[in-house]
């Protein structure tokens, strides 16, 4: 378990605004990491990813975290021809996180599974929840507030092989003369990957109600509020 942690200043100016020189990660799960829960942390800016998932990682679960004023947060599957390690392994769950200023990455998932519910972004400036490169990602009950014109909440594919998502009960706020939507594929026969292989989450879990979850993650994400509301 990684709680209750703030994050801060692990980044150097980069001109390019590409963030690629340097592969500096907060955190990046690799080599077989499995059962791994990051939870209530304050994530702010880095050179490369917030969470990072790969190389086989396996079972995490990302909750009530604050990632902001970032371009990548978090990326799931390193390569799209990594095949041979990943498949059946990068299950991750992300649920009641808060994005706010952030670019992409919110995952940006391969060959696995992702399951995303009760996210709330402000200010999506690019791609959000990726899901590509056969990965399966369920959206559900997440608010998206004032996106950029020309972002992508979610997105089945980036300059690779595409993924299937599918939202479910979602929101989009829209600035006045702004009409960002959802993109979804493969959501009418929806499956998540093996060894998950079914329509439904293979757990438990409570949604909270769309409309409530800019006001109950705003409230309970980051550090210092482990106290259930």
């Amino acid at each position: 378990m990684i709680r209750n942690l703030k994050f801060r200043d692990l980044w150097v100016f980069d001109p390019s605004g590409n963030n690629d020189t340097y592969g500096w990660d907060y955190i990046g799960l690799e080599g077989g990491s499995h059962h791994v829960w990051v939870d209530h942390g304050d994530f702010e800016q880095v050179y490369d990813g917030m969470v990072d998932v790969t190389h086989g990682s396996d079972f995490v679960t990302a909750s009530w975290n604050i990632f902001r004023t970032q371009k990548k947060c978090s990326l799931i599957g390193h390569s799209d021809s990594n095949a041979a390690e990943d498949t059946s392994h990068l299950n991750v769950t992300f649920h009641h996180n808060y994005y706010v200023d952030v670019d992409e990455r919110m995952p940006r998932m391969r060959l696995g599974n992702a399951h995303v519910f009760n996210l709330y972004c402000e200010n999506l400036g690019g791609n959000g929840i990726q899901s590509t490169a056969d990965a399966a990602t369920l959206v559900e009950n997440s608010y998206f507030y004032h996106p950029a014109s020309g972002s992508l909440p979610t997105r089945e594919e980036n300059g690779g092989p595409t993924g299937i998502i599918k939202v479910v009960n979602s929101v989009i706020v829209n600035l006045p003369s702004v009409n960002v939507q959802f993109r979804q594929f493969g959501q009418t026969n929806f499956l998540f990957n093996a060894p998950f292989v079914g329509p439904n989450a293979p757990y438990s879990y409570t949604l909270d109600p769309v409309g409530n979850t800019p006001n109950i993650v705003t409230n309970w994400a980051g550090v210092g509020k482990l106290t259930s509301f």
